[in-house]
This record gives C-alpha cells, sequence and structure tokens, in this order.
C-alpha cells in the first residue's frame, strides 16, 4: 500500500513519518548484507518524493519460556516471558508472568518495541498423587492398626517406621506419617496419629466358698464416663449378684 509521508490531503499519504519494520529471517553471521528498497509511482503525479531516517538493524524478539516440565498437584508453575514490549498468553494474561496451575500446551507471543514478535510452547505435564491413611485412631493393647497409602503403581513408599511397603503395620502408639513418590516424581504425605488406650482396671477379688443360698456381690469397679459392661450371664451392669456356684 502507499506509505508516502508527503501530501494527505490526496488521501495517498500517511500525513506523517511512518514507522515500518520488516524481518530478516536467515541473514545473522552473514558478512555482507544488501538491502534493496522498491519505489514505484504512477507517473501521472509529480510531488516531493520519500526519505528514510533512523534505520535500525537489531536482534529481533526471541522467546524462550524455558523447557518442557513437570507440575505437581497443589504447586503454581511461573513462567517468565522475557523482558519485551508486550506480551500474549495462549491462556489469556497479557503480562510477563504466567501462573499455570494444571497440565496442557501453553505458548507466549513475544512482541518487541519495533512489533516483531515471536513464539515459544512449553509442555507441562500434571500429576497429583492421592494419599489419605485415615483419621487419627485409637487401639487397645495387644491390638494392631494397618495403615495404607494407596495405591501407586510405579511409585514408591517411605514411612516414618522406615517401611517401604505401600501398607505398615501399627502396634504401638505414636505418628506414623508416609511419603509417596508417585511414577512422574511427584511426592505427597499423609499421617497418622495413633494413641494407645489405657485398659480399664478390673479386679473381682478372689476365689472365693460360700454357704448354701448365700448370695455373693461382684463389682467390676467404676470406670470412666462411657465404661460399659458385660458379664458371662448376660448382665450389663457393674455390680451382680451371684447365687450359684460357678466362674
Amino acid at each position: 500500500p502507499e506509505g508516502w509521508a508527503g501530501r494527505a490531503v490526496s488521501n495517498n499519504g500517511s500525513g506523517q513519518w511512518v514507522t515500518a519494520a520488516h524481518r530478516l529471517d536467515g541473514l545473522a553471521g552473514l558478512s555482507s548484507v544488501r538491502l534493496r528498497i522498491t519505489f514505484s509511482s504512477d507517473g501521472s503525479v509529480q510531488d516531493d518524493g520519500f526519505a528514510f531516517d533512523d534505520v535500525r538493524i537489531a536482534e529481533g524478539p526471541v522467546a524462550d519460556i524455558g523447557p518442557d516440565t513437570l507440575l505437581c498437584g497443589g504447586d503454581s508453575l511461573f513462567v517468565d516471558g522475557g523482558n519485551f514490549a508486550a506480551f500474549a498468553w495462549s491462556n489469556g494474561p497479557n503480562s510477563q508472568i504466567d501462573t499455570i496451575t494444571s497440565g496442557g500446551t501453553y505458548w507466549v507471543r513475544v512482541t518487541d518495541t519495533l512489533g516483531f514478535y515471536d513464539f515459544d510452547t512449553i509442555v507441562v505435564a500434571y500429576s497429583n498423587p492421592i494419599v489419605n491413611v485415615g483419621p487419627d485412631s485409637t487401639i487397645c493393647p495387644g491390638d494392631t492398626v494397618l495403615l495404607d497409602a494407596g495405591s501407586h503403581p510405579g511409585g514408591s513408599f517411605l514411612w516414618t517406621n522406615s517401611d517401604l511397603t505401600q501398607t505398615t503395620l501399627i502396634t504401638t502408639g505414636g505418628t506414623f506419617g508416609v511419603t509417596v513418590t508417585d511414577s512422574a516424581g511427584c511426592m505427597k504425605t499423609d499421617d497418622m496419629v495413633v494413641t494407645m488406650a489405657i485398659p480399664p482396671s478390673l479386679n473381682l477379688g478372689a476365689d472365693t466358698t460360700v454357704c448354701s443360698n448365700q448370695p455373693v456381690t461382684l463389682d467390676a469397679g467404676v470406670g470412666p464416663v462411657g465404661t460399659t459392661y458385660q458379664w458371662d450371664n448376660g448382665a450389663f451392669t457393674q455390680v451382680v449378684i451371684v447365687t450359684s456356684a460357678g466362674s
């Protein structure tokens, strides 16, 4: 299109200086480069001609947002588009920094002050291992609890008790945690607090002999709130009255 900056009244000129830019792809490193500017006229009107000023040859923008990478669930990836005049990201922002929170393919278009632009793309793999060994638990002496970190094919396990398997058997009180590293390299942790309950004190007294038809009172003792009782004769009270021999 006509770009002469002269006569504005005939609408065939810009009326001001025009900033033009052109990519010189493939010319870097050459020892000699000739640039040809072509001018044409319709031959019917003669005016002042044209002029060039402020010629600049410079490196064009090179977009580089880094190599493809892995993003683990719950993390954020901050990608820097570099020092340019303008930015346009595939996921929306027009700022230098883009925040990525999920997997996918993302690109940026960077534009320099002359209007030249370049693209770069990054592929973000995403992995989010789910680890849940269950709520805190209370066990009685002699009992066990099996903690399970879940199935993570190709992954690895490290428990605080040094077990390296998917499950671990707990027989004592304490805090037991696991770190799971999945096949992609993402890590998640979870733990359980296991409380060892104190068993109630129980003493029915020594074996005894009584006369026929003489009742015997057996008392299991007062326990803390929530204590329950179950006798072998079917009673559910703290105290029972025995009227016959036996255990």
